[in-house]
């Protein structure tokens, strides 16, 4: 009888283990919100990485992250707090706050000014938004977010005709982050614009072979001398304009939510490696690659390469690799 019992209370301690390790790892994905008819989701990955996404769309919100992401989220160190003011969520390294809900207000003409009852619905829906880090000082202060249908007024309800009948109802998305006069904004990829500060300038975050100055190839990742980084995950024609009006907006052309990673950093080494975390390593290039690269619009015949490649030699000038273009496709082989 003692056995029996002693096998019972070992069922019972397993059972509850079990199932405390399922609520666990439901709780271990993140924080959901609900604010004004949207869904918020605040999903971290590591102590100083957290990706924030929201929607009116509550399975777009809580759906994962979009192409190129391969890190999995943890929790692990994060707490969440709820107060009247609003909710808190962070870790040892940062700490996100969002605003609870705002009541709806009414202008004297009886239309809604604040809330969810806002007119002109579809702009700035979110909740008001700071991350701070773990000295306290402010990292990001997002300031509203968007998602509206496409229209006339707006001039791209032209993209409709670009959705084929499988395809999920099209929305523009967008978010506003404050911009103090001392950021400055670096990254997103391959621009032909000659700043290294992107502050001021408007960013065309695609690929864009027909860009002046030569093809740009954009990476949605900003670099700031704030302390973070911030990677768009929406993989669509976007438009970054940082540092506009004291304001840094995101817009894309084309979503179904607002989604995006912080990643918090000491060192730019440290932003860069929680870039890394999300996305993967990247393998080194063959050892040529490192070298001098001569291209030119074409050679027009294998005589004229094989001049050029020898006038290096003869000049004991290094270089590693001639490249070949376009006469390959059918005169050369």
């Amino acid at each position: 009888m003692t056995s029996i019992v002693h096998q019972g209370r070992i069922l019972a301690w397993v059972l509850a283990a079990l199932c405390g390790g399922a609520t666990l790892a439901a709780q271990n994905t993140g924080v959901t919100l609900e604010r004004e008819g949207s869904t918020v989701v605040l999903e971290p990955y590591a102590p100083n990485v957290l990706r924030v996404t929201m929607s009116t769309l509550k399975d777009e919100a809580m759906s994962g992250p979009g192409y190129g992401v391969v890190a999995k989220p943890d929790a692990a160190g994060w707490t969440h707090e709820t107060a009247a003011a609003g909710d808190t969520y962070k870790s040892a390294r940062i700490t996100v706050f969002i605003a609870a809900p705002v009541p709806p207000q009414r202008r004297p003409d009886g239309s809604f000014s604040r809330g969810p009852r806002r007119n002109f619905g579809g702009f700035n829906r979110g909740p008001f938004m700071t991350v701070t880090g773990a000295d306290g000082k402010p990292l990001l202060d997002m300031l509203g977010w968007e998602m509206g249908v496409l229209n006339d007024k707006d001039d791209d309800s032209q993209l409709n005709y670009d959705r084929r009948p499988e395809d999920p109802q099209f929305y523009q998305v967008g978010a506003t982050f404050k911009s103090p006069d001392d950021e400055h904004y670096y990254g997103l990829g391959e621009n032909q614009e000659g700043y290294v500060d992107h502050r001021g300038h408007k960013i065309e975050c695609w690929a864009d072979y027909t860009a002046a100055g030569g093809a740009s190839f954009c990476v949605p990742f900003l670099v700031t001398n704030k302390g973070y980084g911030l990677l768009w995950d929406n993989a669509a024609k976007t438009t970054i304009l940082p540092g506009f009006n004291e304001q840094t907006k995101w817009i894309s052309h084309v979503g179904q939510r607002v989604s995006f990673f912080v990643v918090a950093g000491a060192t730019i080494d440290e932003i860069y490696a929680g870039y890394r975390l999300l996305t993967g390593d990247t393998p080194m290039l063959p050892k040529g690659a490192y070298g001098l690269i001569q291209c030119k619009q074409r050679y027009t015949t294998q005589a004229e390469m094989l001049a050029v490649a020898k006038g290096y030699r003869e000049r004991h000038l290094p270089i590693d690799m001639l490249v070949l273009d376009w006469f390959y496709y059918t005169k050369m082989g």
